[in-house]
């Protein structure tokens, strides 16, 4: 399995996944519409444990 990583806009805040995506839901909410300033959020889902470190800057 390759590692994606990720991270903020500004750098700060970084995360690599190790485990594969189970889902990429995109969410029309409006809670989601404010947060990113577009359409919808795009998320991608994958299992909870050690295999997504957020690391900050």
């Amino acid at each position: 399995m390759d590692i994606i990583s990720g991270s903020c806009l500004r750098g700060d805040v970084t995360h690599d996944i190790t485990a594969a995506p189970l889902d990429f839901v995109p969410c029309h909410c409006a809670r989601c519409r404010k947060t990113t300033g577009s359409s919808f959020a795009a998320n991608l889902i994958v299992a909870a444990g050690p295999r997504c470190t957020p690391i900050r800057a």
